[in-house]
């Protein structure tokens, strides 16, 4: 235990006055598993509910073979609610029962009378005796110097300021053994077990109290725990929003990248579709097809009134076969058509062709 050295005579003070006395009678091998069972029941409760739980017990059960095949709920239906810590001591009575029947087919204890004091103390904490049963059999039933220490023992000491703070069950039970002799084992047992008795008012406030300060710190606990989760969920859904935000301006940004990369090149196109058309209307100009035209005999001109339609439809068709678009078709039509028509009408060269005919006959 830390600081053993300051608390020793804080203890030596408080068993001033005790006599050296003779150790009690060793108890018979046949009698050790009961003073075993009693010893559990004993802990953190008082020898008169330790009795009356181990009579009822006795009383409800053949013998403790048949004990150790019950189910803790049953006993603690025989015990009653009375007894501190009755649920937990039952499950621990059937365990030790059992470890014992384990070892030698039967619910007996003379095997560890052969063994020395300290081997056979091991022997009872491997069976998952608690430190106070284990102490208190050691002391009565195999003459070992121990002081049994429970949980009140150790809160009472430890409320007095008599021990270091958070001192467990074994650091207390060491520490005492030290400073405590062993012909004033028993006697220092009895001494603890009336002042835990004559303290167990200010021992039972003082529990009540810590537990309330336990109950309020799991509660501050528990609502921190709450709020923090509160504020992880509140931050979970900002960043989802801000997500979603981000990816919506994201979609946004490449609709607006698409739509101007499209109107780029749609832009494109235009210079190309008018190069296109001056292309085509340098191909076809309009004085060749009337040099064309002209260049026709009068005849054909006069017995055929619709040749230079004809010409002129040609020359149309020839012009949509190039690559232009429909707006290049529509534009070579009226610009051809237009001065063919007017720069060589059918009727006129026909005329000019008659008249040039009569003037040589009549010269002849």
């Amino acid at each position: 235990m830390k600081n053993a050295k300051s608390y020793e005579p804080k203890i030596k003070k408080l068993l001033a006055g005790l006599k050296d006395i003779a150790p009690p009678a060793q108890v018979q091998p046949e009698q050790h598993v009961r003073v075993l069972i009693h010893s559990i029941l004993l802990a953190d409760a008082t020898s008169r509910q330790a009795d009356k739980a181990l009579a009822a017990i006795e009383a409800e059960f053949v013998d403790f073979n048949e004990l150790r095949v019950t189910q803790a709920k049953e006993i603690v239906e025989c015990v009653g609610e009375e007894l501190p810590d009755i649920r937990r001591k039952a499950d621990v009575l059937v365990m030790v029962l059992n470890g014992l029947f384990d070892q030698v087919s039967d619910v007996k204890m003379e095997h560890l009378v052969s063994l020395g004091k300290r081997d056979a103390r091991r022997h009872l904490r491997e069976l998952g005796c608690p430190p106070f049963a284990e102490a208190v059999v050691s002391m009565r039933c195999y003459d070992t110097h121990t002081v049994p220490v429970d949980d009140s023992l150790r809160d009472l000491l430890e409320m007095k300021e008599q021990i270091h703070p958070g001192a467990d069950l074994l650091d207390t039970q060491a520490f005492l053994e030290r400073i405590i002799t062993q012909k004033k084992g028993p006697t220092a047992h009895e001494f603890f077990r009336q002042y835990v008795a004559k303290n167990a008012t200010i021992l039972q406030r003082k529990r009540q109290a810590d537990a309330e300060a336990r109950q309020a710190e799991a509660d501050a606990q528990r609502a921190a725990e709450e709020k923090e989760a509160k504020e992880a969920a509140k931050r979970a859904a900002q960043a989802a929003a801000k997500q979603a935000e981000e990816a919506k301006q994201a979609e946004k940004a490449k609709k607006a990248k698409a739509a101007k990369k499209s109107a780029k090149k749609a832009a494109k196109k235009k210079p190309a579709l008018k190069k296109a058309v001056k292309k085509v209307v340098k191909k076809t100009p309009a004085k060749k097809v009337v040099k064309k035209v002209a260049k026709t005999p009068a005849k054909k001109s006069a017995t055929k009134k619709t040749a230079p339609k004809k010409v002129v439809k040609k020359v149309v068709k020839k012009v949509a076969k190039t690559p232009a678009k429909k707006a290049v078709k529509k534009v070579v039509k009226k610009t051809a058509a237009k001065k063919v028509v007017k720069k060589t009408s059918p009727k006129k060269a026909a005329k000019k062709t008659v008249t040039k005919k009569a003037g040589k006959k009549k010269s002849k």
